[in-house]
């Protein structure tokens, strides 16, 4: 079990099933911690490559071991199916079968499932689930609204991007993303936005909802100057920075001659968008 959990943590799916074989071919008995760890490693696949694979094992547990798949097994298998961009398994799996097999869905089920829909472009089915996370009793946490603004916002669904994002804001969930100045109550005369630990898609969305709704921006006109923290992409695949090239693009895409974007001197990852005096 410790070898399987092993490479799922080190993205070696191969070596994972090949060790579950093995433990087979030996007369060891899988239990339900060796399947789930197998599931996992198919999850971590490239490309969702092992998504038929994961789906084989769910049924292997009950059918060849007498193992009942729990909640465990099920957001292994539906995160296999975000990698794959297979929305429909997902919610098969999550509207369906764990109701069958009595296996209540937790967050990690939903956001797993609201993933899987917006990597395939469904937004308006992610959104959907998101939505019924509160009739099942499921607490959003900051995953799942993540899950759900990354839809929106890949889409081109503004609109509804900034009101999940307003949403989670209200309820504290990136307080430590945005630091208000002066437009409450203090005398720095600007706001400050740290972007840090999100993706570039929900960066878009907290940057945009930052000018347009927490009144850097209105009627289309700037009315204070806004700090963005990008961070420098030290943490970044390959050192290369992410947050910063998907803001400046933004900006220039759409808040063209209402501000201007400038580079800090004094720290190459914050930028500050400075009003236009139109």
């Amino acid at each position: 079990n410790a070898a399987i959990s092993a490479c799922e943590k080190g993205g070696e799916t191969l070596r994972a099933l090949e060790l579950l074989d093995a433990m087979r071919a030996r007369g060891v008995q899988p239990t339900a911690i060796t399947y789930n760890a197998a599931i996992s490693a198919c999850a971590r696949g490239p490309g969702g490559a092992f998504l038929d694979r994961a789906l084989d094992l769910l049924d292997e547990m009950r059918d060849r071991d007498g193992l009942a798949p729990d909640v465990v097994s099920y957001n292994a298998a539906i995160t296999a199916c975000a990698q794959a961009h297979a929305p429909d398994t997902a919610l098969w799996l999550l509207e369906h079968e764990m109701p069958r097999r009595s296996i209540r869905p937790d967050v990690i089920s939903f956001a797993a499932a609201i993933s899987a829909c917006g990597a395939a472009g469904r937004w308006e089915d992610a959104v959907a689930v998101f939505e019924t996370m509160h009739c099942a009793g499921v607490d959003p946490d900051v995953v799942a609204y993540n899950a759900a603004i990354e839809a929106c916002e890949l889409a081109g669904a503004h609109a509804p991007a900034q009101h999940l994002l307003a949403q989670a804001a209200d309820r504290g969930l990136y307080a430590r993303n945005f630091l208000v100045g002066g437009a409450h109550g203090t005398s720095n005369g600007w706001t400050k936005l740290d972007l840090h630990e999100l993706s570039a898609p929900v960066a878009r969305t907290a940057v945009r909802w930052a000018l347009r709704s927490a009144g850097v921006v209105v009627d289309d006109k700037a009315e204070e100057d806004l700090v963005v923290v990008t961070g420098r992409g030290v943490h970044s695949e390959g050192g290369e920075p992410v947050l910063k090239p998907a803001i400046l693009a933004m900006l220039r895409d759409e808040f063209d001659g209402v501000v201007e974007c400038r580079e800090e001197r004094s720290n190459p990852g914050e930028l500050r968008v400075v009003r236009l005096l139109l």
